[in-house]
């Protein structure tokens, strides 16, 4: 598995592959690179056609591993076939559960949803 590290500034690409599960692992670090107990925290991501456009999809956020930071993001394959091939944006906000106007926008980017070649008979 390759790790890529990125800030609030960076602008990520993100390909989705319709009809298929698509899945990410974010973990979140403190400034020394140790784990960040991310306890009291949610994260939250939507597919938009442009910023401030159509709302194409909520990603689903997994915190199952939240105390050591780890987050699963994921799009079910039912979901990303109703897309169909499109481009679009996302970003990924961070937000302490006991202030909500605490926000952080993680990164975020454009989105390029692909169809899959591979036909299963």
């Amino acid at each position: 598995m390759t790790t890529y590290t990125y800030s609030s500034k960076d602008s990520v690409p993100l390909r989705i592959f319709a009809g298929v599960r698509n899945r990410w692992t974010i973990s979140l670090q403190n400034n020394d690179g140790s784990a960040k107990n991310a306890t009291g925290y949610s994260m939250f991501c939507q597919l938009r056609d442009k910023p401030g456009g159509k709302l194409l999809a909520d990603m689903e956020m997994d915190d199952t591993d939240i105390a050591t930071g780890v987050y699963v993001m994921s799009h079910e394959a039912v979901e990303s076939a109703l897309l169909g091939a499109r481009s679009g944006v996302y970003d990924i906000l961070f937000r302490e559960d006991a202030d909500h106007t605490n926000v952080v926008r993680l990164f975020g980017g454009t989105i390029e949803i692909i169809p899959v070649v591979t036909e299963i008979a």
